[in-house]
């Protein structure tokens, strides 16, 4: 079955009228997404009520978990889209491209050891990235879902053929609640006593890596499948860097 969202004209901000990008899932096109989006979550996973947290309301598609940003990505790629990376946020948190305030949004996975917690999922991507110095953070947009009956969720992680791994020290225990205003060229904190914003991190396992409603960063967190309603999809070109 064709994805319907083929049937849009995809146009970078500032370029046009129809689906504009970067930007929220809305519109006509956020309720054509969220229809195939719930049809691939019965079609290829059996209905999993991890991935059953998005829906369209007031115009606009709200929540977020890791499992269902994967999956968003995966449909987005049929039509040339992507869920933002890490990097994509703090380009758009700079241009003010979309007003990022009172929401968070779901960027990568942060991989520091094979322990707790998510340590069956910690484990698994260990293996397939081998001896890799970490911590390691990993854009969702860089994984595919498979169904997993051996995971809690139901679910576990592929990489990516064409999917980036960034070495993030950063990410180190060392940095928890250090502050920062600029982040580098992976969109990870430039350490700065006087900044802004603050980092939120951890010593172990697998855990998800977000931009908070403040606008800190946080990647301390080990629920990978929560959601609430604040939660938003990110939608970028295939190639965000010219917006």
């Amino acid at each position: 079955m064709e994805n319907k969202l083929s049937e849009y004209k995809i146009i970078p901000k500032g370029k046009g009228k129809a689906f504009v990008v970067p930007s929220f899932l809305t519109g006509d096109f956020g309720e054509d997404f969220i229809e195939e989006y719930n049809r691939r979550v019965e079609k290829d996973f059996k209905g999993n009520k991890i991935l059953s947290v998005l829906n369209y309301s007031n115009n606009v598609v709200k929540g977020s978990n890791v499992y269902s940003i994967v999956l968003a990505n995966r449909i987005l790629n049929e039509v040339g889209l992507r869920t933002a990376t890490q990097k994509d946020i703090e380009n758009i948190f700079e241009n003010e491209d979309l007003t990022l305030k009172r929401f968070y949004v779901d960027t990568a996975l942060c991989l520091r050891d094979s322990k707790e917690p998510n340590r069956y999922l910690a484990e698994s991507l260990t293996e397939r990235l081998g001896k890799r110095k970490t911590p390691l953070m990993i854009p969702l947009s860089s994984l595919d879902l498979v169904i997993d009956q051996n995971s809690s969720s139901g679910l576990n992680f592929n990489l990516r053929s064409d999917g980036e791994i960034i070495y993030a020290e950063e990410l180190l225990e060392q940095n928890n609640k250090k502050r920062f205003s600029k982040t580098n060229k992976s969109g990870l904190p430039i350490f700065d006593k006087n900044g802004s914003r603050t980092l939120y991190t951890r010593d172990s396992g697998l855990s998800r890596v977000f931009l908070n409603r403040n606008s800190d960063l946080y990647s301390d967190d080990g629920n990978l499948s929560g959601s609430v309603g604040d939660g938003r999809v990110v939608v970028c070109s295939g190639d965000a860097q010219k917006f």
